[in-house]
């Protein structure tokens, strides 16, 4: 069964990596607590960021925080640069977990753990409500797990370091379990999101890369 792309998007939210490390990182007493964390938040900070599936936007950060789902998020600004419309997005912060919210309009209602500050092959799970045309309203697993941390890897012609990969599976279950998308979050310390893949039936559905940005 094929799902419309946005439908795979709605399911969440590769390609140049050094080799496997386990979680090794300990942040430099003489550095700012910014440069250990996966998401700044900085008010004023902003992330342009290139998207194949909703068109490119930038990020901005807030001086405002919320709590939803017993989790305290930040919120940022998200504005296509297409368009003058500017609607929220959140990130937040739980021990080692970190969850977004409205990174994509599909998922504007879902706190999506993403990525976990853990060592390497630990995994997780978490189940979430999605809209499928003609299918209506099913139960999803998005099942995550840590590939890599501390890696350096390059995006739009810039390199990192202090990088995690979290590889996923998105499965539904109508009438029977299908795994209908899979794909790859990277994240680098002290930056943020710095890119994302969405594959369904082996085949590449969208994809989102940090083009440039600015920390406070």
């Amino acid at each position: 069964m094929r799902i419309p792309p946005i439908v795979l998007a709605a399911g969440l939210a590769c390609l140049i990596f050094s080799c496997s490390k386990d979680k090794s990182y300990e942040p430099d007493p003489n550095k700012p607590l910014k440069d250990s964390t996966f998401q700044p938040v900085g008010a004023g900070s902003s992330w342009h960021y290139v998207d194949t599936l909703q068109g490119d936007f930038t990020l901005t950060s807030t001086d405002r925080d919320t709590l939803m789902d017993g989790v305290s998020f930040h919120i940022f600004d998200s504005k296509p640069d297409t368009s003058s419309t500017v609607r929220p997005a959140y990130f937040g912060k739980q021990g080692i977990s970190y969850y977004g919210r409205g990174i994509f309009t599909e998922l504007s209602d879902i706190s999506l753990l993403y990525l976990k500050d853990t060592t390497v092959n630990s995994s997780w799970s978490q189940t979430i409500q999605v809209t499928v045309p003609v299918l209506g309203t099913l139960s999803a697993t998005v099942t995550s797990k840590l590939a890599e941390a501390n890696v350096t890897r390059t995006v739009q012609g810039k390199s990192y370091s202090h990088v995690s990969h979290v590889s996923f599976t998105v499965g539904i279950q109508s009438p029977i379990p299908v795994t209908y998308a899979q794909g790859d979050w990277y994240a680098a310390r002290g930056v943020g999101l710095l890119e994302m893949h969405i594959l369904s039936q082996g085949s590449a559905v969208g994809s989102l890369y940090l083009k440039d940005y600015s920390i406070k």
